[in-house]
């Protein structure tokens, strides 16, 4: 239990005088929500493509990486070039992991 009645409990986390400090891949000021795409086996979250936004000032949400989208990140970009590029060199990756082609070659 922590805050200033000590009447808000602290669920994944321990307690520091009125505060809760979450557990790694957890957050919320209770350490009440799981950050997206946790995996219990490898306990890596947002699916291991991303960083969690984690704590009691955090949400739960993930930053994904270069070639990664989606809440969990686990929708790969398509076209992934050796040089880490995605669609292909030619164009970026949207939200829902589809490409948005560049208009011509000039363009990249």
């Amino acid at each position: 239990w922590f805050g200033p009645s000590c009447n808000t409990a602290c669920y994944h986390g321990t307690t520091a005088g009125q505060l809760c400090v979450c557990d790694p891949h957890y957050a919320l000021p209770d350490c009440s929500r799981r950050c997206n795409g946790f995996s219990p086996e490898t306990r890596l979250s947002c699916s291991g493509h991303g960083l969690c936004n984690d704590g009691a000032s955090g949400d739960g949400a993930c930053s994904c990486t270069v070639g990664w989208q989606g809440a969990n990140c686990s929708l790969a970009c398509p076209g992934r070039g050796p040089s880490g590029q995605v669609c292909g060199g030619h164009g970026s990756c949207l939200a829902d992991a589809t490409c948005r082609c560049t208009t011509s070659p000039s363009e990249g």
